[in-house]
């Protein structure tokens, strides 16, 4: 069963990530002209669902690297890149033991953790 901290966590994340593909938190005006916006928004709510399914699972390694595959680190639009970043802390948040953590990871998610 999942504690109350955890249900409000999630409930904020869901609600920021909402306000995000909305348009209704800040964001920049650019124009991606490599991705269709809709469709990199709609990949990152599905990731969104996925990490809190494995989180639910107590994979919170899992969850982060699911968070960190697909990212959209070529796109120029704020609300993709604050969109991802949402998915990816939340990962991370739940994680407790972050040596052990980063001594799982590939190197590859190093590259993308740091961007």
């Amino acid at each position: 069963m999942a504690s109350v901290g955890s249900v409000r966590s999630n409930q904020k994340t869901q609600h920021c990530l909402a306000l995000l593909v909305a348009g209704e938190m800040s964001s920049a005006a650019y124009l991606d002209t490599d991705e269709n916006l809709e469709a990199l928004i709609s990949r990152i709510e599905q990731k969104s669902r996925k990490i809190e399914t494995l989180l639910k699972q107590s994979k919170p390694v899992e969850a982060l690297k699911t968070a960190l595959e697909g990212s959209p680190l070529k796109t120029r639009d704020e609300r993709c890149k604050s969109a991802n970043w949402i998915v990816v802390h939340r990962a991370m948040m739940a994680i407790r033991d972050i040596d052990g953590m980063f001594n799982s990871l590939d190197t590859e998610y190093y590259d993308i953790l740091m961007k």
